[in-house]
């Protein structure tokens, strides 16, 4: 369960939580509130620090679709000079708070996931390949229900 005043450092990427009132009071509460992201919403409005992130078509790198297939993405269109893919700018945030940083590439991220992550067990960044990968672990996934439009 999330606490409340002992939390120190909270970095949000993105959206998340949006509509969950309670995960959002709790994380308000953190010594110090990071936003990493592209564009503005809540966190970004009580961020004590805001960073420039990445859209999915400025950066490379990697999605997972419904059918468990694995596949890079190249960057197609160029982002604004202060951003960096996200990976790259929690390496630079630790770089700076003096901790080591063994990530010095996208592949390198994407293969110490599939060293952590079950689903991604096995998987290797150069294998992915213009066709894909598929989970070698596929896991249950009871998919979105689609409601029915009237």
């Amino acid at each position: 369960m999330i606490g409340g005043d002992d939390i120190k450092v909270v970095i949000v990427f993105g959206s998340p939580f949006l509509a969950e009132l309670d995960i959002q009071e709790k994380l308000k509460k953190a010594q110090l509130l990071v936003h990493i992201g592209v564009f503005k919403n809540i966190w970004s409005e009580i961020a004590e620090i805001i960073l420039p992130g990445q859209y999915y078509s400025e950066k490379e790198g990697t999605f997972t679709n419904k059918n468990q297939l694995v596949q890079a993405s190249e960057i197609a269109v160029k982002g604004f000079h202060s951003t960096r893919p996200e990976w790259k700018i929690l390496s630079e945030l630790l770089i700076a708070l003096g901790q080591k940083n063994s990530f010095e590439t996208l592949p390198q991220v994407f293969d110490e996931m599939a060293k952590e992550v079950k689903a991604f067990s096995g998987l290797c960044y150069d294998d992915i390949g213009k066709g894909g990968s598929e989970l070698t672990n596929k896991i249950k996934d009871s998919g979105m229900k689609l409601a029915k439009l009237i």
